[in-house]
């Protein structure tokens, strides 16, 4: 596979990724060279003739032996050269322009113990991004569900709340991109900038944003949180009708077949609800018209920034602040926060802050899911995550339970897990099936450009010779 002199490093990184039936984001994926160091640039292959790609998020560098105190420097290039990638690593020869599978060499026992440590601790950091997920997201609804009517330090003004969350969210993104400036890790949040005419661009995202937090607010306010997740169940269901007339996108039997399974859930659950209000419904049933609608046009916000969520993110933060101002008045929002004895409440303002820190933490942790596992895990980490929510919730506030409610919340949770799964086998297929198209084209394109090298070759200098990279 040869490299264009202008082709961009993540179109290049995806193209061989495709060739070589590696179905993974591009985040996802790590390039190496023949000596197992890790290389993100185009210019960095150009003396190099093999590069290998593995979807090992932990690179070879950071293998170490947890056997001694000390590896030998000796040691750790020899654990460096043969413990990259999968067992079967795959390459893409840059020079000859073929693609091969080439089985790794049998290991010493010293290096199957180390490789086993290092699939350890990749189980570990899986683990822990996950739980980190589970415990930002539940918290977050269990705080929020606080500061609404769950507990005497309760102002229940839900457009207020989110305001202020957006309000904390930006000084974190500010202070943030500034300490950049002195700490690496902080890098991978992008300065605050904000360009007024892509802001002008992105504005029907951010209106279905302030849509879809200010109604999941609202709908927490009127339900309890065992029936929180049916309430906002419909999000399926919008999805497939928005991307029917939206996108043109036709939705398979089977994922319909799920999507039926959650709204029997839904109608169940409401049914079976123990203290049913037509608000909560409504409001959750209209968050999930602004959920699905959200997800459309981030696709068609992306491209804007880059393909940056965190910039997306940073617009929304900015954008949303000045807009929710004329809601919370229209909402009467003023007067109760004006009126009420909480305002001068410590611990209120300090629980609220908290939840303004987990709000822009929950971005982080779902971006560390998705990064370290897969959109797949991610969605059914949310289905389980959900389950959780729901324990909880009757455990803190015991919240009533009855059989038709019961089988309300399983339908729905169940039909959710089945269709992510039909989603992302779907998506497996599509991707198989493209690799083996451009594996076609490839083919043909390079039986094309023998035949008119051999040509060209005949009518010039025999010394003529390709550019190596």
């Amino acid at each position: 596979m040869t490299v264009g002199a202008n082709e961009d490093w993540k179109s290049f990184v995806e193209k061989a990724a495709s060739r070589l039936n590696i179905f993974q984001p591009f985040e996802n994926i790590r390039v190496y060279n023949a000596q197992g160091i890790e290389i993100q640039s185009l210019t960095s292959l150009q003396n190099n003739d093999v590069a290998y790609l593995s979807t090992t998020d932990d690179g070879p560098s950071l293998v170490t032996d947890p056997f001694e105190e000390k590896p030998r420097e000796s040691q750790i290039s020899q654990v460096t050269s043969s413990s990259f990638g999968s067992v079967d690593r795959r390459h893409v020869d840059l020079e000859k322009g073929d693609v091969s599978q080439q089985k790794e060499a049998s290991f010493s026992s010293r290096d199957q113990r180390i490789m086993a440590t290092i699939r350890g601790n990749q189980r570990f950091k899986i683990a822990l991004v996950v739980g980190f997920y589970f415990f930002i997201s539940i918290s977050l609804v269990l705080l929020n569900k606080i500061v609404l009517n769950g507990s005497e330090y309760s102002i229940p003004a839900p457009m207020f709340i989110v305001w202020f969350q957006l309000l904390v969210a930006l000084v974190i993104i500010w202070l943030v991109s500034f300490l950049a400036r002195w700490i690496p890790a902080f890098a991978l949040i992008p300065p605050l900038e904000i360009d007024l005419q892509k802001a002008k661009q992105i504005l029907p995202l951010t209106l279905c944003f302030i849509g879809m937090i200010v109604f999941n607010n609202l709908c927490l306010l009127y339900v309890h949180v065992s029936f929180y997740q049916i309430a906002r169940s419909l999000t399926i269901l919008f999805n497939i009708i928005f991307t029917y007339f939206l996108l043109s996108t036709k939705t398979s039997w089977p994922a319909v077949r799920a999507c039926l399974i959650v709204v029997f859930g839904f109608s169940l659950g409401s049914l079976g609800e123990a203290d049913f209000t037509w608000q909560g419904v409504v409001y959750g049933v209209i968050s999930s018209v602004f959920v699905s609608l959200y997800s459309i046009y981030v696709k068609k916000a992306l491209p804007l920034v880059g393909d940056n969520h965190w910039k997306l993110i940073a617009y929304n933060t900015v954008i949303a602040i000045p807009l929710l101002l004329p809601v919370m008045w229209i909402g009467g929002e003023f007067e109760i926060i004006a009126n009420h004895p909480m305002i001068y409440d410590n611990f209120y303002w300090f629980t609220m802050f908290i939840t303004g820190v987990m709000g822009y933490l929950l971005n982080i942790a779902i971006y560390l899911q998705i990064k370290t596992t897969s959109p797949l895990t991610h969605n059914l980490s949310g289905t389980v995550k959900a389950c959780v929510q729901t324990m909880l919730s009757i455990w803190i506030w015991g919240n009533e339970i009855t059989f038709l409610n019961g089988v309300g919340i399983f339908l729905v949770i169940a039909g959710s897990f089945l269709y992510s799964h039909v989603r992302n086998q779907e998506m497996n297929l599509k991707e198989k099936d493209k690799s083996r198209d451009d594996d076609r084209h490839s083919s043909s394109h390079s039986h094309s450009s023998s035949s008119s090298s051999s040509s060209t070759a005949s009518s010039h200098s025999p010394h003529h010779r390709a550019t190596k990279f």
